[in-house]
């Protein structure tokens, strides 16, 4: 007879797929930032083709914050991974240093940039501007000033406005640090309220008294005081982003890009509640223990869906579109071309 999984087995296998996925899927966003760049800066512009991508700074930037967003469950799950890395293990990462550095450049700084950058270069992406007139030296160089405005402008809102997150979710890691379990039962707080992380007993050596456990007997949690900070600010943009969608929805008449508003502010809604419930749910089991993995996995399932969702809706699908639009501007502006010379030089052969 075959021999069932054991939990550790599990839980094993649950770290070592969302490793590989995360590094698989950070890949996918780095090849996103290349296609967003600019492909032809040599050919003619086309008024269209150029509105449409002269947000192509904000998509980059959209795609590598994916990427590094992508990576940081590594932090989370280090130990998996820790020991194993010479390293970490000569700059003696240990205890729960990880854990706070995910907690603040995931909830902090990757997770609500994001957010605001995916939001605005969608806002603005509505507002692209239509025809396909070839733009000449002097009307080039006006569009290259403005697009180098409207990245900046776009890049520097979004981070403007992820600054106080950050520094709210970096002042709870801080203090995650500084309050123990012990401390946190003698005040009252509900459990894992400003805790980032356990050691694992079972089957670790913790190391002596006074001593740093060693980054494979630490586990990472979510504090739940980080997780209402989260919920708050999640709340906050989904309001908006119904609000802008909406209004844009009124003003839209295209009926393909009314769908995939519908589709994005769904999508966006459905994956990021998803996320902070499984957030949220992960102080009721105990850390390692299969619940606790399971609702683990479902908010980096929910995250990476939604940076999936995002990066086409935002970046794929625009570009391609861009592309096919100077592909057929170019193909016209041939044909007409083409044609002229032809009727130019049937007109000289004509006798007069």
């Amino acid at each position: 007879m075959q021999d069932h999984m054991r939990p550790d087995d599990v839980v094993k296998y649950i770290d070592y797929g969302v490793i590989v996925t995360a590094g698989g899927l950070a890949v996918l966003a780095a090849f996103g930032a290349i296609y967003a760049w600019p492909w032809s800066k040599f050919a003619p512009k086309q008024g269209g083709s150029t509105e449409y991508n002269s947000i192509w700074g904000v998509r980059v930037c959209l795609q590598m914050t994916a990427f590094f967003w992508l990576l940081s469950p590594l932090l989370q799950r280090h130990e998996a991974w820790g020991q194993k890395v010479d390293v970490l293990e000569q700059l003696d990462v240990s205890g729960s240093v990880p854990c706070e550095l995910y907690l603040s450049a995931r909830l902090g700084l990757f997770e609500p940039f994001f957010l605001f950058l995916g939001l605005l270069a969608f806002r603005h992406s509505l507002r692209q501007g239509e025809g396909w007139e070839v733009l000449n030296d002097t009307e080039m160089g006006e569009t290259k000033a403005r697009e180098e405005y409207v990245n900046r402008k776009i890049i520097g809102s979004a981070l403007l406005h992820t600054l106080p997150i950050f520094g709210l979710q970096t002042l709870i890691a801080v203090l995650t640090v500084v309050v123990s379990a012990d401390m946190e039962r003698k005040w009252g707080f509900p459990k894992y309220f400003l805790i980032s992380s356990v050691v694992e007993k079972e089957g670790c050596d913790i190391g002596k008294e006074g001593e740093l456990p060693s980054s494979g007997c630490v586990v990472c949690i979510y504090p739940l005081i980080s997780t209402m900070v989260s919920a708050l600010f999640i709340l906050y943009y989904l309001w908006r982003m119904w609000q802008i969608t909406s209004q844009m929805m009124f003003i839209t008449l295209n009926q393909s890009l009314k769908q995939r508003i519908v589709m994005f502010r769904l999508a966006v809604t459905l994956l990021l509640s998803l996320g902070v419930l499984c957030r949220g749910l992960t102080v009721i089991p105990m850390p390692r223990s299969q619940p606790f993995e399971f609702l683990r996995l479902g908010d980096f399932v929910s995250v990476a869906l939604f940076v999936v969702a995002s990066s086409y809706f935002l970046v794929v699908r625009p570009v391609r579109d861009t592309r096919f639009a100077d592909k057929t501007a170019g193909m016209m502006i041939a044909l007409t071309t083409r044609f002229s010379s032809r009727r130019l030089r049937v007109r000289r052969r004509s006798p007069s």
